[in-house]
């Protein structure tokens, strides 16, 4: 069986040799990085607590705790009730707070995952948030410019603090607690007095010379800040352009909260900053660029101390109190941890002991598998854009209580590029992986989102890869969502009928539709309640004639498993029909339809099976031969 690539974490103590560490040096200093984290879970953004804890979270309101130190997923859980958009770590390591989108801020309890208070009265969509160094007051900062003080014990509203005339972009308290530090996208950046409720100082950069704060971050135990700046190369006021060279420099600059003084100015990266991050001492600083960059910074020394190059644009950098653990996230949901060896340590508090997080689910431990090659089958083209079109694509591979299908969230990953150079737009594209994809998501998107949204000029994409189960007395199949337990197969998981029904019914000019699943029960993406016998040849997951306009793909016939690429690191189906995609399979006219995918992939499934001495046999139904490319 092959390791996942979903919650992937390389922990070097376990693989040695795997990945080699490398020296960094800075003046005389020699640093030792080694990468012991490397996962692409749809992940946007991610904030570490004390010691080695890591909070990550995507588009949706799923939080995931990690131990990087130990390679461990501790859980996750909902931690919101809208979409979440900041989130703060207590220095006691004991709770967290969650800033989300429906003007809420909610603390929780980390050792439970259960919801101590609601934040309520915040004006417009909270999205920034912050402890006070005694754990006692939140801070949280909106879309409007105003800043919100709770107590994080009792939810009570304590004041506001108002003077930005745009959203609150970071917020961080002095080491005392006396005073909040805020950056706003009106470019400017505020220190205030917490106990007076009023601004001490502004700490704004001169407009005449620079343009927008792109980035701001705050150290945790100093009053060092950083900043993502442009400066203007030139006066000459024609060339005030955003091009890049010889118009602009992109600069990160430290500076004290406390003085207004200068800590440091480091240049290297050659387009705009887009994250910024500092220790707990204000002694590095790492930054995150479109250069698709990723740089660590010797504040005290004023230099450069290694770089990343990553595989899109950078989203995020966080830098762990300690200075010990640098964090990096790329748009393409790659998530990235390197331990930092080298630095004397800081003296910071580490969760307590044998914390696991769980309310709605297990924790889970991750697979020890060092980071995966890049998908060979990424899209390669690009087709003009449909504004009406829409996808649902769906990849679970770790699932709440059941074995994993292994690879299925690469595959749903890889298929998101696809979508979108088939014309889709990103905004109407839905890709669920993990605890996202859920029994409420699938029914949400499929029997509301899409119906409300799909018009008739519309072309409507549905793939799913990861588990299958049949029901052992009817036959009937099922898609497993990631809290589907096969037991409970009518109450947990979703109907493939269903599927077809609720598709059909869509006013959409044209459905198409891909299945890397299997019913069997036997094995593969397909599973059984435990005492169950397999079924063969009595699994129905053909579409009936009156669904219309579906063309559907499966990946096997009803008694089949599915298999995967061992190099690629995909299921077979997809890897066959993305590869079809991209090229492979255009017919006498150059052109791809649904018709020729299958003509492509079909015998390539077979024979790549054939070679790992299995039978697989992909199926195509249609009543009508559908043009993609």
């Amino acid at each position: 069986m092959r390791r996942s690539q979903g919650s992937v974490i390389a922990v070097l103590a376990a693989l040695a040799g795997v990945l080699a560490p490398w020296p960094a040096h800075s003046e005389g200093v020699t640093y030792e990085l080694t990468q012991v984290l490397k996962t692409t879970r749809g992940t946007r953004r991610m904030a570490f607590g004390p010691g080695a804890s890591l909070v990550s979270f995507g588009d949706g309101r799923t939080l995931t705790l990690w131990d990087v130190e130990k390679g461990t997923q501790l859980g996750a859980f909902d931690a919101a009730s809208g979409r979440i958009r900041a989130v703060a770590v207590a220095p006691n390591g004991k709770t967290l707070a969650a800033a989300s989108d429906d003007r809420n801020v909610t603390v929780i309890e980390l050792g439970t995952g259960r919801a101590l208070q609601t934040l309520e009265g915040i004006a417009k969509g909270a999205g920034a948030v912050a402890f006070s160094p005694d754990n006692g007051t939140v801070a949280s900062g909106d879309d409007g410019g105003n800043i919100d003080l709770f107590s994080a014990k009792f939810g009570k509203a304590q004041g506001k603090l108002k003077g930005h005339e745009g959203r609150i972009l970071a917020l961080a308290f002095s080491p005392d607690g006396a005073g909040l530090i805020s950056a706003s996208d009106d470019k400017s950046v505020r220190l205030w007095d917490v106990v007076g409720r009023k601004e001490r100082r502004n700490l704004s950069e001169s407009q005449s010379r620079y343009g927008d704060i792109t980035a701001v971050a705050f150290s945790a135990a100093s009053d060092v800040f950083a900043m993502g700046l442009t400066e203007v190369k030139s006066n000459d006021s024609n060339r005030r352009s955003r091009a890049g060279p010889p118009s602009w420099n992109y600069l990160v600059k430290l500076r004290s909260a406390s003085t207004g003084d200068e800590v440091a100015t480091l240049s290297g990266h050659s387009q705009e900053i887009v994250a910024v991050a500092v220790d707990g001492g204000g002694r590095l600083a790492a930054s995150g660029s479109k250069d698709r960059t990723i740089r660590l910074w010797d504040a005290e020394r004023k230099s450069e101390v290694a770089s990343f190059p990553q595989d899109s644009d950078v989203l995020a950098v966080a830098l762990s109190r300690d200075g010990r653990w640098l964090a990096g996230l790329a748009n393409n949901g790659s998530l990235s941890v390197w331990e930092l060896k080298g630095l004397k340590p800081l003296a910071v508090a580490a969760l307590p002991k044998n914390t696991r997080v769980g309310v709605q689910r297990a924790a889970a431990e991750a697979d020890l598998t060092p980071a995966l090659p890049p998908s060979p089958v990424l899209a390669k083209y690009k087709s003009p854009l449909h504004e009406d079109d829409f996808a649902l694509v769906i990849g679970i591979e770790n699932y709440n209580s059941i074995p994993k299908a292994d690879n299925a969230e690469r595959d749903a990953a890889a298929v998101v590029t696809h979508m979108e150079a088939l014309g889709v737009p990103r905004r109407n594209i839905i890709h669920l992986a993990g605890p996202q994809a859920s029994y409420t998501s699938f029914k949400k998107y499929l029997e509301s989102w899409l119906p409300k949204n799909v018009k008739s000029t519309s072309r409507v994409f549905f793939f799913y890869s990861g588990h299958g189960a049949p029901d052992p007395k009817t036959g009937e199949a099922f898609l497993v969502p990631w809290d589907g337990d096969p037991a409970f197969l009518s109450d947990t998981a979703f109907p493939v009928k269903r599927l077809y029904k609720s598709l059909a019914a869509l006013p959409a000019k044209e459905v198409i539709v891909a299945l890397d699943a299997c019913f069997s029960g036997a094995g593969g993406r397909s599973v059984l309640a435990q005492g169950a016998r397999p079924l063969v040849n009595k699994v129905d997951i053909d579409k009936s004639p009156a669904f219309g306009r579906i063309a559907l793909l499966t990946a096997a016939s009803a008694n089949e498993i599915t298999s995967s690429v061992p190099d690629a690191y995909h299921g077979m189906f997809t890897y066959f029909l993305l590869k079809g995609l991209n090229g492979e399979a255009k017919d006498k006219s150059g052109n791809i339809t649904t018709q020729s995918l299958f003509d492509y992939l079909g015998p390539h499934v077979q024979d790549e099976a054939r070679r790992q001495n299995r039978e697989q046999t992909p199926t195509y139904n249609s009543d009508q031969t559908v043009g993609l490319r």
